[in-house]
């Protein structure tokens, strides 16, 4: 990447790059300025590494650096403020090295229940229990261990239980209210809920505010209230999602290809443009809309919120994925003006074919990305330094000829599933965490 501006003594070798090898003094007035250079330089690297760790793991943001509140602003905006600057929900996670993933990659629990492509997986929230949804519509829930501190994979016997609905293909599960899951398809406005505790499944339909209109995705907040759906490849409906009022209906200048709610501010619904346009919108205040576009975008395919509300990661037909902090103060002060962006904090270049898929584990330390076009093109993406781990994944998986749809990290982080086209799945154990 072109840097984004030169300083005036960058005029060192290895185009300004910070050598961390001792500097010897050998003549002092042709060598100081140098020695200068990597002094400030190095003081520089260490409180911006300093920064990252203290925002990401849960230490909370600098007073000096959080926006001051307006005295208008209600309740809701308040805990919301709070609520963005919290740094990660995972507090205590371990910091990941830069260099190197431990991993293992287990045997497949799904052996035996296999139907058709694994379109979504997720784990859930609070057992080890990894749920499938397949391409014919089945839905199926496998147990991976005994027990959420006990990381030991079960010898046999990893079916529980499953669902079928005939003629759809399940391509996104939520879950909410306590571990009831919600099922839809794209291209299909019916979605369902299934209710693990008592066994039984409800069908959500169409809402008559539509007007038989094809959704072509369906998504659901992560407290459960709201519901929405992407119509006519431009409009987001907005419903409340118990009594199916409409509130209201957001549309984009461009075709829509994502879009989420946000998963710290229950305000806002976020959508990505083909054209690589970001829009944000208020679901109080439907007036309000922020746009940014996407850096060096040239058709944008997918995007990915991280559970804490940090990072907006925005995924493109280049194989190029953008990660944005979205807590950056600077943006947060300035965003009503549309020409202001995030601060970008991270660009992984890796992958070579169409970004098909993002996701961040629970403690936004990692970000998983792949792409369905070439055969097991996945890369985990270690956000802290902006570098992909290199023995991921391993270079015997590398002579595999399965594709990868979709993948999931579990909330603690020891477990990551990565779905296939062939119906298989992929589950690796990562050694750096202690508990499912």
């Amino acid at each position: 990447m072109e840097p984004a501006w030169v300083d005036d003594d960058d005029k060192f070798p290895n185009n300004g790059e910070l050598l961390e090898t001792p500097f010897i003094v050998r003549n002092v007035e042709a060598d100081l300025d140098e020695l200068s250079y990597r002094t400030r330089k190095m003081t520089q690297k260490r409180l911006r590494e300093r920064y990252i760790t203290s925002s990401i793991y849960g230490r909370g943001t600098q007073k000096w650096v959080k926006p001051e509140d307006d005295e208008k602003c209600d309740s809701s905006s308040a805990l919301n403020a709070i609520a963005r600057f919290a740094g990660t929900t995972n507090v205590g996670s371990k910091s990941l090295p830069a260099k190197e993933l431990k991993f293992t990659l287990l045997r497949d629990p799904t052996i035996g229940h296999q139907q058709g492509k694994v379109n979504c997986l997720k784990f859930h929230p609070s057992m080890p229990i990894l749920v499938s949804a397949f391409s014919t519509g089945r839905i199926v829930l496998f147990q991976i261990c005994d027990d959420v501190n006990n990381l030991l994979l079960r010898k046999s016997n990893f079916f529980l239980q499953d669902i079928t609905i005939p003629n759809i293909s399940f391509d996104n599960i939520t879950f909410f209210d306590r571990g009831s899951i919600f099922a839809s398809a794209n291209s299909r406005n019916d979605c369902y809920v299934y209710d693990l505790l008592i066994g039984e499944i409800t069908q959500i339909k169409q809402p008559k505010a539509m007007d038989k209109s094809s959704a072509r995705k369906i998504r659901l907040s992560a407290d459960g209230n709201y519901i929405a759906y992407l119509v006519n490849n431009a409009d987001i409906f907005v419903f409340l999602f118990k009594t199916m009022d409409h509130l209201h209906t957001y549309r984009g200048a461009e075709n829509i290809v994502d879009f989420c709610f946000s998963p710290i501010n229950r305000e806002q619904i976020v959508a990505l443009a083909v054209n690589g346009t970001v829009y944000i919108w208020n679901l109080t205040k439907y007036s309000e809309m922020i746009q940014f576009f996407d850096e060096g975008c040239v058709k944008a395919t997918c995007m990915a919120f991280s559970l804490n509300g940090q990072f907006l990661a925005c995924g493109s037909n280049t194989g190029i994925v953008n990660v944005y902090d979205m807590n950056d103060y600077k943006w947060l002060n300035k965003k009503k003006n549309s020409s202001q962006r995030p601060l970008l904090f991270a660009t992984f270049d890796q992958l070579t074919t169409s970004i098909s898929w993002l996701e961040f584990s629970k403690d936004a330390q990692l970000l998983a990305m792949g792409s369905t076009v070439k055969k097991m093109a996945v890369r985990l993406g270690h956000l802290v330094s902006g570098t992909v781990f290199q023995n991921f994944p391993s270079k015997q998986e590398h002579f595999s000829k399965e594709r990868l749809t979709t993948c999931a990290f579990s909330p603690k982080g020891a477990f990551f599933a990565v779905g296939t086209k062939e119906g298989r799945t992929r589950l690796y154990q990562l050694k750096h965490f202690e508990k499912y």
